[in-house]
């Protein structure tokens, strides 16, 4: 078993690209922004606000969604998103998910 605290950033678990589940804790600064909306073909990405706001865009028409500490948003596979702006150093867990929200809820019906 091992411990860990939200405070320490870097790798929590798994590989970025060879795992079931990736977490990494980052601490994003006002520089940060994504150039281009991007998604992921595999897996589902959350973002965890541990402290800080960020400002989202998704979707083609790019619209905008702004989290703030505490909250969670999540991009499922294939679906277009970008951090858009910092404008604080935020700290943020990602977690990546091979174990698509959107399969869980198919197998269920």
């Amino acid at each position: 078993m091992k411990t860990y605290h939200l405070n320490e950033l870097g790798v929590i678990g798994g590989r970025e690209s060879n795992s079931d589940i990736y977490i990494k804790n980052l601490l994003l600064g006002i520089d940060h922004k994504d150039a281009e909306l991007h998604s992921h073909p595999d897996s589902d990405e959350y973002y965890v606000i541990l402290d800080g706001k960020v400002l989202f865009e998704h979707g083609e028409e790019k619209v905008n969604v702004e989290i703030e500490t505490g909250g969670v948003i999540c991009f499922g596979r294939g679906e277009l998103h970008r951090i858009a702006q910092i404008t604080t150093p935020t700290k943020v867990m990602i977690i990546k998910s091979t174990n698509s929200v959107r399969d869980t809820k198919n197998r269920a019906k």
